[in-house]
């Protein structure tokens, strides 16, 4: 959700309009968030101008983001990271609704998947021979099962298949199933959500 000075609590009980005031970002902090992945659907919950106020605060924060940007482009970039010595790239996509919380080639928002399927499929295998660990996380189809569905687990293989180590879906309302999977899944490679492997 973007981070919105003074934002305004909505007390409805069938409200989907979210938004953090500034001074949320500080239970981030307290966990040790060292970066965050904006592919969820509600970035654009306060607008095009709440998007750009919310990554600007992420900037001034010095706090890298994935996943959304000021334009589409920015938002399907993967975010590089090293850490004792150990590479990462994180992808972050938008599979789902509202259209709304799309980025665009001028307005701010989440990497839309199917729009930019191609272009992340092709960067992950081009990242899969740059870094140790290339982590891909989808804000997929939402439900309220343990298990995912059928189209699901076609299409987090196909970003393991293109040489994703982690896939990750950041959707799921309830805990989901996992599965390790591919060639070196005995070495802990793990798609995430999926069904469990007996």
């Amino acid at each position: 959700v973007p981070f919105i000075a003074g934002c305004p609590v909505e007390v409805g009980s069938d409200s989907l309009v979210f938004c953090s005031d500034y001074g949320y970002w500080e239970a981030l902090a307290a966990v040790g968030a060292d970066t965050d992945g904006l592919s969820g659907n509600h970035v654009n919950d306060h607008g095009y101008a709440g998007a750009a106020e919310s990554l600007a605060y992420y900037a001034s924060l010095g706090v890298p983001v994935y996943g959304s940007g000021l334009n589409v482009d920015a938002a399907c970039q993967p975010l590089m990271w090293e850490d004792h010595g150990n590479t990462f790239a994180f992808v972050g996509a938008l599979a789902f609704d509202p259209q709304y919380a799309w980025a665009t080639a001028d307005q701010p928002g989440a990497c839309y998947y199917y729009d930019n399927k191609e272009r992340i499929l092709n960067l992950v295998r081009a990242l899969d021979k740059q870094v140790d660990v290339v982590s891909v996380e989808l804000q997929y189809y939402e439900t309220y099962h343990p298990f995912p569905t059928a189209q699901q687990v076609v299409e987090f293989r196909e970003l393991r298949g293109a040489g994703a180590d982690l896939v990750t879906g950041v959707q799921s309302h309830v805990p989901q199933a996992w599965e390790p999977y591919g060639a070196d899944a005995a070495g802990g490679t793990a798609v995430l959500p999926g069904p469990r492997a007996d």
